[in-house]
């Protein structure tokens, strides 16, 4: 039995030289042949490849197989080539006859084969349909793999008899064949070459954690976050590079002196240790455990598809090629192409993942967080993001540069292939002379790089680091803003009291300056009041004795208007000095500004109050216009506001606050462009990480705004504010006179006759009105003494009611005095109109007093008695008064007020003289 050729089993190093006239020999000219076939066959597997180039595809219709056209190389350089589709309709069992092949098997071990015949073509033997591979074999086609074997053989011709043998020599056989072998026997021809893809395969990708920050209190809360995706990275690391010298040392080797797996390993087990208990700087481990996996990755990354075989064993697959499946199947059932070096399209992608081998060393040999990290300036280093690759970005500042390991000839395969290694940006570019635009970054060109590298800020005070930053920002036009947290709950250990100014400070600012005019108002008004009562004293209107119900029993009318106006002028210039200060002075004197302010109405008051029976209102004055104002309500109202407002707003400097409000951030070590880096700080103003928003979240502007005096607009008249009251004599004053010159008129014993004939229609009058409102107002409230009004606005209303109530009465009285002359009479007819249009003027002043309260009137109240007495004011008025009374009142808004719109509604029921 034959033995099948193989060629490059033993490999021919020499040829015979032929000379002239020179015999020769079988050996000599065969040597020739041979050396040019080894030659040629070397060429092949070396230069070109083995295994399946292009082609050969196998598929079955109708019980017929087809492979197509198609060049594949053995590894002993056979040239296995189909010019075109071939199709075969049937078969027969493979000649047992056949040179032994190895990986068939020899003799009795020699696996099941059936070989195909092409459709149309003559075979000997017994050759059967393919249809009856089932009934004959008792396989299928389904289950059977196709393999084209080169058959290669000697074959000896010689045709030798008793007399005669004719020396024709041997004729080397080489017959292409198609075969059918059984999947289950497929493993023995299935090539086997330790390939980087190969190695890929058997590597796993390494998947980084990400830590799950939603809340921290502390440093220590935000490092077992950390901790927890670190500890998990560095687990799957160790697994990772566990099997990576296992599987990749074939084509590794030559770039380590034996085995570095140990040594990884030990370092992340020492830098796991020293972050068990550490959380200075836990980010960075982080950083440079990410940077470890993407190194990795890339790693493996590179090895797909990269098949190149330099030398590949001839004993692989030296005579046959796996075609695959008949009916389909995996690609382990089918040779694949490994194309020699010199061919290769991927053999590059071996050089930079042999390059990254050694990265993924030097990453893991210097990685160190610098211990003095307050001696290390921040500096600002351009680069790409995370979208490029790691060997693109920028050199982390935790990589230390040394001689032994030069992280920077490690960083970037490119880069390295045109010996540029020193124009990689860095924080340490200057530790290894950096050249070109790496020796400044920030002064070159940024425009493409979309991230910036932020680091030595860790461990430095967070205000000289967030001031150095801004410094940097300005100076160098970087496009992005930095601010900082403090990592705490309680915003009360802010370190940093903001300044801020809103539209709140600006509506509060308007309040103080207008209140500030109100006292400028009052303390002008305050002084010609007085001026006017000492002028009045002086030329007799007014005596100046208690008396008179002017002042009290204790001081004279002039000591009483020199100490109420000195007591106004003093609190309303105290108050506008409070009231002129800025906002930050202002709320340090807040409780002054607020005495003032009280003591100022409360003088004002009194000064108005101790006079009344003295002045006459013509129209609202200053004073009346302070005590009635609400706007000094608004100073507290808005206080508390602003400092609602401003606890929310420093609630978002705390780092949780800020977290629950952009979800979004996240540590790079930098901060994109546009965006906002975030510095995190401890209750020790110690920076202690950082973070980044992808956009622009500025910290509430912090300004100390100039509150420029507001001009008061001129449209209040000086005039008005001077000459709102008259100082007139009291009423009473104006009686005891007449009631002298009566006196004097009469004989003593017609004195009493004369006052009861004065006091009767009097007595009748009261009597008719009170009939009159127990009829109309059925309620019993209305017909109680109205008890005294507290010390306020209404309060003066109700002293204006009874002043004109009052002069309605007497000049009344005086129409009915006998003997007056008709001017007379005329004269008083017109004091009595007056008198009742003021009196019904403070009717209704009075019921627009209650109803600004903001509360409705209830039986019994000082508001709902103050609306009783103005009613039965209202009986003193004539029909055309009484309609100028009861038309104010129906301006009165009662929205809200069912109690109100109620007695108002008895009031419009009344009727006048």
């Amino acid at each position: 039995m034959a033995q099948a050729l193989i060629n490059l089993s033993s490999i021919s190093t020499g040829y015979t030289v032929f000379e002239k006239d020179q015999v020769l020999t079988e050996g000599q000219l065969n040597s020739v042949s041979t050396y040019l076939d080894d030659q040629e066959r070397l060429a092949r597997v070396s230069l070109s490849g083995v295994g399946i180039s292009h082609g050969l595809q196998v598929s079955l219709a109708s019980n017929r197989v087809t492979v197509t056209r198609g060049v594949g190389v053995t590894t002993d350089g056979d040239l296995a080539r189909l010019a075109a589709d071939v199709m075969f309709d049937r078969f027969k069992e493979y000649d047992a006859a056949a040179p032994d092949y190895a990986p068939f098997g020899i003799g009795p071990d020699r696996i099941p084969l059936f070989e195909l015949v092409q459709a149309n073509v003559q075979a000997t033997g017994a050759v059967y349909s393919l249809g009856e591979l089932t009934s004959r074999t008792q396989r299928t086609l389904g289950n059977m793999v196709a393999v084209l074997l080169m058959e290669s053989y000697e074959a000896d011709e010689d045709l030798c008899s008793g007399s005669d043998c004719d020396n024709l020599g041997k004729t080397v056989v080489n017959t292409p064949k198609v075969l059918l072998v059984d999947r289950a026997n497929v493993s023995r021809l299935k090539e086997v070459f330790t390939t980087p893809d190969r190695a890929a395969r058997a590597l796993s990708e390494v998947v980084v954690d990400r830590p799950a920050i939603t809340a921290a209190a502390s440093s220590n809360d935000l490092a077992a976050v950390y901790r927890t995706a670190c500890t998990a990275i560095s687990q799957k690391l160790s697994n990772a590079l566990s099997r990576l010298w296992a599987n990749c040392a074939p084509f590794l080797s030559d770039l380590f002196v034996g085995d570095p797996t140990f040594l990884w390993l030990s370092r992340l087990t020492l830098h796991q240790g020293t972050f068990a208990s550490r959380s200075t700087g836990i980010q960075y481990y982080y950083d440079f455990l990410k940077d470890v996996a993407e190194t990795h990755n890339a790693f493996r990354e590179l090895l797909f598809g990269e098949t190149t075989v330099g030398c590949p064993d001839v004993g692989a697959f030296p005579k046959h090629l796996l075609l695959g499946g008949v009916t389909g199947g995996t690609p382990e059932e089918r040779t694949g192409y490994y194309p020699a070096p010199a061919a290769s399209s991927t053999s590059e992608q071996l050089r930079h993942a042999r390059f990254l081998a050694l990265k993924l060393h030097a990453l893991i040999q210097t990685f160190v967080i610098p211990a003095a990290i307050t001696s290390w300036p921040v500096r600002v280093t351009p680069s790409l993001f995370e979208d490029q690759s790691l060997e693109e970005r920028a050199i982390p500042y935790y990589y230390e540069v040394n001689a032994s390991v030069p992280i920077h000839r490690s960083w970037s395969y490119a880069r390295s292939k045109r010996g540029e290694e020193a124009t990689h940006y860095s924080y340490n570019a200057a530790k290894y002379n950096a050249q070109g635009a790496a020796a400044n970054p920030l002064a070159s060109q940024l425009g493409r790089f979309p991230f910036f590298r932020i680091e030595g800020h860790l461990g430095g005070n967070v205000d000289t680091v967030l001031a150095t930053l801004q410094a940097e920002i300005r100076a160098r036009n970087l496009p992005f803003i930095v601010r900082s947290l403090l990592l705490d709950t309680d915003r009360t250990r802010l370190p940093r009291k903001r300044k801020r100014y809103t539209d709140l400070h600006r509506i509060h600012h308007m309040v103080r300056q207008e209140l500030s005019h109100q006292m400028d108002d009052v303390i002008s008004f305050s002084t010609t009041f007085k001026n006017q009562v000492i002028s009045a004293v002086d030329a007799g209107r007014v005596r100046d004795v208690p008396e008179d119900g002017q002042g009290t029993p204790t001081r004279t009318v002039k000591e009483t208007a020199n100490q109420k106006n000195s007591a106004v002028t003093a609190k309303a210039s105290g108050a506008k000095t409070q009231l002129a200060k800025k906002y930050a002075d202002y709320q340090a004197n807040r409780a002054v500004l607020r005495t003032d302010l009280r003591d100022a109405m409360q003088a004002a008051g009194e000064f108005k109050y101790e006079l009344g029976n003295a002045v006459k209102t013509e129209f609202v004055t200053p004073f009346d216009a302070y005590i009635g104002n609400t706007h000094h309500w608004w100073l507290d109202w808005l206080d508390e506001e602003i400092s609602l407002w401003d606890g929310a707003e420093d609630d978002k400097l705390l780092f949780n606050k800020f977290l629950a409000d952009h979800p979004g951030a996240e540590h790079f070590a930098g901060v994109v462009r546009g965006g906002t880096f975030v510095l995190v700080y401890d209750a020790t103003n110690t920076v202690v990480a950082d973070f980044m928003l992808t956009y622009h979240c500025p910290e509430p502007v912090e300004q100390e705004v100039d509150e420029k005096p507001l001009v008061r607009p001129e449209v209040k008249p000086a005039w008005i504010v001077d000459n709102g009251i008259k100082v007139l004599a009291p009423v009473e004053k104006y009686v005891r006179e007449r009631l002298d010159i009566f006196r004097a008129d009469v004989v003593e014993a017609k004195v009493e006759a004369k006052v009861k004939e004065m006091v009767k229609p009097t007595e009748d009058y009261f009597r008719g009105i009170k009939e009159s409102f127990d009829v109309i107002v059925t309620k019993s409230a209305l017909t109680e003494t109205p008890s005294k009004i507290p010390g306020n606005y209404l309060d003066l209303n109700l002293r204006e009611l009874e002043m004109t109530s009052q002069r309605v009465d007497f000049v009344r009285n005086q129409l009915i005095e006998p003997g007056i002359t008709e001017a007379t009479k005329t004269r008083l007819r017109a004091d009595l109109t007056q008198a009742q249009q003021e009196l019904a003027a403070a009717i209704s002043m009075t019921a627009r007093t209650v109803a600004a309260s903001g509360k409705d009137v209830e039986v019994g109240s000082v508001e709902y008695k103050a609306l009783t007495e103005a009613g039965q004011k209202m009986m003193k008025l004539d029909s055309a008064r009484l309609t100028t009374a009861k038309n104010g009142l129906k301006k009165v808004s009662t929205t809200d007020k069912p109690q109100l719109a109620s007695v108002l509604t008895n009031m419009l029921t009344m009727k006048g003289v």
